[in-house]
């Protein structure tokens, strides 16, 4: 079932995992707030910056805005294959994680969905 961003307390949740893929990125969480995992997708992406979750993998909150492409000069972003940054022309979305840790990362997408798998 597709869900609001707004609709969601991010406080505590905890990412479970992160996919990669050539043009999306997945991250599962389980989100406390709703005893369920959310499944965010990450589609057409650009690219994702530098994750150090090792330590910490519990978030204390997530945004999603608007973005255009100078936040993709920033030297620890990753830039996927998928996509030519130079002939895109579309709006971009930023989706950054903030770590409870003070850690962030943030994926650079043309889409974001938001997911409630289970109950």
């Amino acid at each position: 079932m597709n869900i609001n961003y707004n609709d969601i307390f991010w406080g505590d949740s905890t990412i479970e995992k992160i996919e990669i893929f050539y043009d999306t990125i997945k991250l599962e969480i389980f989100n406390d707030v709703f005893c369920a995992t959310i499944m965010v997708n990450c589609k057409n992406s650009f690219g994702i910056t530098g994750i150090n979750i090792r330590e910490e993998s519990i978030i204390e909150n997530v945004y999603l805005s608007k973005t255009d492409k100078s936040c993709l000069s920033c030297e620890n972003f990753l830039q996927m294959n998928g996509y030519e940054l130079e002939n895109h022309n579309g709006e971009l979305k930023e989706l950054r994680v903030l770590l409870i840790n003070g850690e962030s990362f943030s994926i650079i997408c043309e889409e974001v969905t938001f997911e409630k798998i289970g109950d």
